[in-house]
């Protein structure tokens, strides 16, 4: 009768639970895997062979044939060297099948001295055991941070083989490894910038609530500077964001999470292709815009992107997610991220409303240059802000940073509106959270309804400015949306 261990496979950003059954039999001592093993899998052999040597236990001598079940779900990666190591030892007679085996997941990879080391995906792995009912999962020790992010079920972080097989015997007692959390509440340190104010205040507002924003303007005035600095600006990662980013992390990243995590911050520029940016492949993995979920996604200098490019990030940033193909199948990526572009005004650079530079650029070059962007993109987009010169009193102003003491107020005003709701900031709201949530005064309701049939938005800018208005009033404590906050709204809806 087969020895019966589990571990776990990752499928995307998700995971689910494998059935591995071992038996020894007559014959050449030959080690075969079945069940759809990838080359990582097979590669295994040696190295499990050496481990349980240098562990001090026996490599059997018999024939070894290895089912990873359900055998229509492609296996790989390293984390069954575990698994298959202690069912070798449970068929062999060297460890006694415990009730511990049958309640227990085994994710890990193991070393030629029998240490135990991690394996990518471990925190969708853990979450697939718990949700499967296991009681305890063993995974490697420089994983065990974000494996104690799930909480309701056990997590051991063993050293090495030999400590794990002298648990299951009870010879030794193995503690959880709750020590090992990471940290919620902790912010992204930020740059202070000097000079910009109007900028920075629209970087504020962008960044705490979440709205898409772009810079125009021409070379030199510090675009990309002042859209790297909103990485301070933003809101720490709550628990179950962390969960969401770690789980995204740990899969496709390929190293441990450390003990503070905090929000994505990817800067992608014109060269990458459009399959890097949205993700998927043959072997699956991730592009920038599921890298960035819960962060910051910057594009530099948009002006010089593909409309490929621009087109593509048009459903995800509604959608907050990504289908992409992998392989024969499609999978849905998470992708929620808040996007922070940079761009010149024209294909020459210097028009601009505020300079007295004149533009270069004649009418068939501007119209050129304005049908890269599909009209539906600048439709999702919430704020467009141009970023004038510097003159003598900006560079005196204060920086971004030391205008940020009423962040927190504005943060909690936003949560206490948004506690029975689905979306966690403002900039998240759907158009019927619109309706109900954020509440106008008369007169802020008489100029939004002028703005909409002097057709200066459209029906989705309508009630995306409403949004950026109700991130405007809570930042200066407005119970309502009032006739100045729609005004300030509107006026980052011109491009």
């Amino acid at each position: 009768m087969p020895t019966v261990t589990f571990s776990a496979v990752l499928s995307g950003s998700d995971a689910s639970i494998v059935r591995v059954e071992t038996e020894l039999a007559r014959g050449l001592p030959y080690f075969v895997f079945v069940g759809l093993a990838d080359t990582t899998i097979y590669e295994a052999r040696d190295r499990i062979k050496v481990a349980i040597q240098s562990s001090g236990f026996d490599f059997p001598r018999f024939r070894k044939v290895v089912n990873l079940a359900p055998s229509n779900i492609r296996k790989r990666g390293t984390q069954f060297d575990l698994p298959v190591a202690i069912g070798l030892l449970v068929a062999s007679k060297q460890l006694v099948s415990r009730e511990i085996l049958e309640s227990s997941v085994f994710v890990g990879e193991l070393g030629l001295d029998g240490t135990i080391r991690g394996v990518p995906g471990t925190l969708s792995m853990v979450m697939a055991a718990r949700e499967a009912g296991f009681k305890r999962i063993f995974v490697g020790d420089d994983r065990a941070p974000e494996a104690n992010l799930v909480s309701g079920i056990q997590v051991f972080a063993p050293r090495n083989l030999k400590e794990l097989v002298s648990y299951i015997k009870g010879d030794v007692a193995l503690s959880e490894s709750r020590n090992l959390m990471v940290k919620s509440g902790v912010r992204k340190p930020g740059i202070p910038i000097k000079g910009h104010a109007v900028v920075q205040r629209a970087l504020k507002i962008a960044s705490l609530f979440r709205h898409h924003i772009v810079l125009v303007g021409p070379p030199g005035m510090g675009k990309s500077l002042l859209a790297r600095s909103a990485a301070g600006l933003m809101p720490p990662l709550n628990s179950d964001e962390i969960c969401e980013v770690v789980r995204i992390q740990s899969a496709f990243d390929n190293h441990p999470c450390g003990l503070k995590v905090f929000r994505p911050f990817r800067e992608v520029s014109h060269t990458v292709s459009v399959s890097t940016l949205t993700g998927g492949g043959a072997k699956l993995k991730a592009g920038e815009m599921s890298l960035a979920h819960k962060g910051i996604l910057m594009l530099d200098d948009l002006h010089n992107f593909s409309r490929a490019h621009i087109e593509a990030l048009i459903k995800p940033m509604e959608e907050k997610s990504v289908l992409v193909c992998a392989g024969r199948k499609k999978v849905r990526m998470p992708a929620d991220f808040m996007m922070i572009a940079t761009m010149n005004p024209c294909l020459c650079g210097k028009r601009s409303s505020v300079s007295q530079v004149e533009c270069s650029c004649g009418e068939f070059s501007l119209r050129k240059f304005s049908s890269k962007f599909p009209a539906a993109f600048w439709d999702r987009v919430d704020m467009v802000l141009e970023v004038p010169a510097l003159d003598e009193d900006d560079i005196c102003a204060d920086d971004v940073l030391d205008s940020c003491a009423n962040s927190d107020d504005a943060l909690e005003r936003q949560h206490r509106r948004l506690a029975n709701c689905s979306a966690n900031y403002n900039g998240e709201l759907t158009i019927s959270d619109v309706g109900h949530l954020c509440k106008m005064s008369m007169r802020g309701d008489d100029l939004m309804k002028k703005a909409l049939n002097a057709k200066f938005v459209s029906g989705r800018g309508y009630f995306n400015t409403i949004k950026v208005a109700q991130s405007i009033a809570d930042l200066e404590g407005h119970n309502e949306i009032e006739p100045q906050d729609v005004a300030e709204a509107l006026s980052y809806r011109s491009r």
